[in-house]
């Protein structure tokens, strides 16, 4: 059984493509399908700053019931028969991690693109404001190809790279990659060195030169681990700008996935903010599963 088998999933959809692949092959992360929940979000006027008029709320009901039936003709194979599907007006964002919380998902899946309309980069206020205020983790699909990822994710995603800054947190993260990975020689662990890429190598940390703390930090990531089953896995320790580096470490491995805490290089609980995230989050070349402290 997979880490994903037995959570409740919501799955949001604004139609597009990208979305509706991530729909149709999320049922496939889940054995039982009352759990699949799937959201479409009209968006009302009076969001994005327009002023309402009259009749609004005619209009929004109107809008949300056309969209449940285009909902209900999207997804009209049997194999959704059981699975529960809402359309709400409001804010996307705001609306889909208060439906995340409604419905008690353990799991949001969302691709990268879709109701922010940029390909290839979960940016804007929806994509923010899920990651911010989602009660659950977050699993971001990078690919073109939604049906390839769930696939590659069901098989047991390989290698997994779960960056970690020795906080609480990131550890967490580790462990729990661990468990989605088939295994754990396929997992690597990364500690990025900072700020020695902006310093230089011969830089002082303390009594330390950067190859000495590299190799101390190295320890430590070993010994962190020494009794979490991640023994077999890859430890690295390597400098530079940690979003940045996150991502292209995932992209020198060939990373099918990377679990990284919502917080901990930020230093902000509950908050994908700082610059570590955000870049991680656009650059990364593979699918992206961002946990809460307390997942």
């Amino acid at each position: 059984m997979s880490w994903f088998d037995d959570k409740t999933l919501l799955v949001p959809t604004d139609f597009s493509e990208g979305s509706l692949q991530a729909v149709r092959h999320a049922r496939d992360l889940v054995s039982d399908v009352s759990r699949l929940h799937v959201l479409h979000v009209v968006t009302p006027i009076g969001v994005d700053g327009l002023e309402p008029v009259s009749g609004t709320a005619t209009r929004d009901e109107t809008l949300v019931r056309r969209a449940l039936k285009h909902l209900r003709d999207e997804l009209e194979d049997p194999v959704f028969a059981g699975s529960q599907m809402n359309v709400q007006a409001g804010d996307p964002g705001l609306v889909i991690a208060d439906e995340a919380r409604r419905v008690g998902a353990d799991l949001i899946v969302m691709p990268s693109h879709g109701y922010s309309g940029v390909k290839h980069l979960l940016l804007g206020s929806v994509a923010e404001r899920v990651v911010r205020c989602a009660p659950c983790p977050v699993l971001v699909l990078r690919l073109d190809d939604a049906a390839e990822e769930i696939d590659r994710i069901i098989s047991g995603p390989q290698p997994v790279l779960a960056p970690v800054d020795f906080s609480e947190a990131s550890v967490h993260a580790a462990v729990t990659a661990r468990k989605i990975v088939s295994d754990v020689r396929s997992l690597h662990v990364v500690h990025v060195l900072t700020p020695a890429a902006e310093q230089g190598p011969e830089v002082v940390y303390g009594d330390a030169t950067e190859p000495e703390l590299r190799r101390r930090r190295l320890e430590q990531l070993r010994r962190q681990f020494s009794d979490a089953d991640l023994s077999e896995a890859t430890f690295t320790v390597v400098p530079g700008r940690a979003g940045l580096t996150i991502a292209g470490h995932a992209r020198q491995i060939g990373a099918e996935m990377i679990v990284i805490a919502s917080h901990g290089y930020t230093g902000l609980k509950h908050l994908l903010l700082g610059s570590v995230a955000e870049r991680v989050l656009r650059h990364a070349p593979c699918s992206v599963l961002v946990l809460r402290r307390d997942d």
